[in-house]
Order: C-alpha cells, then structure tokens, then sequence
C-alpha cells in the first residue's frame, strides 16, 4: 500500500470535540508520516465548530495538520435525518470525495495506542480488512435483518461473515461510490431517502451489498 491508497475519514458532533482533539493528537503520535494523503473532518453538528476551533485541532494533527479538510454534513449530504442516521449516510456519502483506493471510517472514540502499521488496514493479499460478526443475539439485528433482505440475501443472523457494525472500517472508495449510485437507482431517486425509508445500517449495507455482487469472500 502506498500513500495514494488511504485516506481517514472522522464524523463528528459537538459533545464529541474533546474526544477529536485526542484522536488528532493520537494521530500525530502514533500514524507515520506517508501513512494516508487525506484527512476528512465531517462536521455533524447543529452548531458548526468555529473557524478558531478548527484551527486549535489543526495544531493537534501536528505533522499531519496538511492533510486535513473540513466538511460540513450538509455539503456531504443534505438530510434531516436524526444524528446517529446522518452519521452512517455521511460515511457512505463521502466516497464521492475521497480521492483515494480505500478510506477509513472513524468514530471520535477512536484513539491509537500504538503505531498504526499497514497490516492494520490492509490483508496480506492486498485487499482491504473487512470485520465480520454474527448477529444472532446483537441489539441492531431489526436492522441487519432489513438490509440483508434489501440486498436480496438471506437474513441469516448466526452467519459470522457478516460485515461488523464498529470503527474503523475500511471501505473500497469505488465500491461505495457504486453502492450510493445503486441505492439511487442510477440518478432516478435520492440515495438518503432509500437508505431511510428501508430503516439500513451503513456497514452492513455496504459488504452484504459486495457479498451479493459475489466481490467479497463470505
């Protein structure tokens, strides 16, 4: 993997500025230079962050702050959905922007620990990390069960190849960029809408959407 592959990609919201100002300092600390050549900050606020704000992160990112853009929901994706909704549509969303092979979902929670190695996002075969869960007993399977059968597959809630529903999660950027024109059905409706109306969850959606097209191994 080379610089060109990666981007990581950070949606936020108010209560959550403490916790961004950690990750972007675990980031400084822990990711190595050359690692990603984009950092997109989704601001999805009511209350947008202020420009002096922005700027006290900024410092945060230390020798990544060049990296780094900000967004706001709304230039993402227009929607009036509640918070924990737009979050999972500004994941999907946002493909359309990233200029990479892959980027990296993160929730504020996340922090490194640890230098972030390569092998962290990446198989030895080259394809992305995809994390798998079964969902027979998980309180978002009402959820899983809609997307499975809105993908055509069957809502088989004990498989464990099922795509996880935690960050970091690594998507293809053609991949989802393909999946957000499907979910319009090529141009004919709007994306969000579908998304909301069929009550889907983001990470689901996206491998079991790969799984059907037979792209991803089950």
């Amino acid at each position: 993997m080379t610089q060109r592959d990666l981007s990581l990609v950070t949606v936020f919201f108010e209560a959550e500025r403490d916790l961004l100002l950690l990750q972007a300092k675990s980031l400084a600390r822990f990711m190595p230079e050359g690692l990603c050549s984009q950092i997109v900050v989704i601001d999805n606020g009511a209350k947008p962050a202020s420009s002096r704000w922005r700027s006290h992160l900024l410092t945060a990112y230390g020798p990544h702050a060049s990296l780094v853009s900000f967004r706001s929901r709304d230039e993402v994706v227009p929607t009036d959905a509640p918070g924990w909704v737009s979050q999972q549509l500004i994941k999907l969303a946002i493909s359309r922007d990233i200029e990479t092979a892959g980027y990296v979902v993160l929730d504020s929670k996340n922090h490194l620990v640890a230098p972030l190695v390569t092998t962290d996002i990446v198989n030895s075969d080259g394809r992305w990390r995809l994390k798998r869960n079964s969902y027979a007993s998980h309180p978002l399977r009402e959820f899983v069960t809609k997307t499975l059968t809105f993908v055509g597959l069957e809502p088989n809630l004990d498989d464990d190849t099922l795509p996880g529903t935690t960050t970091p999660f690594v998507f293809d950027t053609q991949a989802t960029r393909e999946l957000w024109t499907w979910l319009g059905a090529e141009g004919t409706r709007d994306p969000a809408r579908t998304f909301v109306d069929n009550s889907l969850i983001e990470f689901v959606l996206y491998g079991s959407r790969l799984k059907a097209l037979g792209t991803v191994d089950t």
